[in-house]
């Protein structure tokens, strides 16, 4: 009888090195922190808080619902009432200038729109920047007495849409406030 010769082969083990480096490699990046300074992007709108006010005006409604949409994409809005519907943002949403709004509500209804926005105050939307897109003549006024705790109120009407921009406080540069509404003219 003849005796055979049994070769056995060995599997290389590149296989097993080649998963242990694919997750030490997957496992490596997920325990990278992100810088402090990174804000999450999907809190982001897509405009500048000066689009918030310019394009309602120069675009009518088309504008309003523009921001609208913009605000809604970055962040869920909670159901505050049903009937008329009344949505509110569940967290501040950062522009692409870096200026937060702190707090929106956007109420649409019967073909009647409401839009509020709140700023943080932290990075200032300056006044100055109103009288550029508005048709509102912005004075540098100092604290009076009289100023009521709400700071300065200005109004303008433009394609359809009542803009009332709000100053952050009493004798303050910065807006505090926006509501976009339907001026019915």
């Amino acid at each position: 009888m003849e005796q055979g010769v049994s070769i056995r082969m060995r599997r290389p083990k590149i296989r097993s090195y080649t998963i242990c480096a694919i997750f030490l490699l997957l496992s490596t990046g997920c325990l990278s922190k992100p810088d402090g300074n990174s804000v999450r992007k999907e809190h982001v709108a897509t405009l500048e808080a000066q689009d918030i006010l310019r394009l309602p005006l120069e675009q009518g409604a088309v504008g309003y619902d523009r921001v609208a949409q913009a605000l809604r994409s970055v962040v869920h809005f909670k159901l505050l009432r049903q009937e008329p519907p009344i949505l509110k943002a569940a967290g501040p949403i950062t522009l692409t200038d870096g200026i937060v709004v702190s707090d929106v509500t956007v109420e649409d209804y019967k073909g009647q729109r409401k839009l509020s926005l709140a700023f943080d105050s932290d990075k200032c939307f300056p006044l100055a920047q109103v009288e550029g897109i508005t048709d509102v003549q912005i004075a540098k006024a100092l604290p009076q007495e009289h100023d009521d705790e709400h700071g300065r109120t200005f109004t303008t009407k433009r394609n359809g849409m009542l803009a009332i921009v709000s100053t952050a406080g009493p004798g303050s540069e910065c807006v505090g406030s926006i509501v976009l509404t339907q001026s019915g003219a």
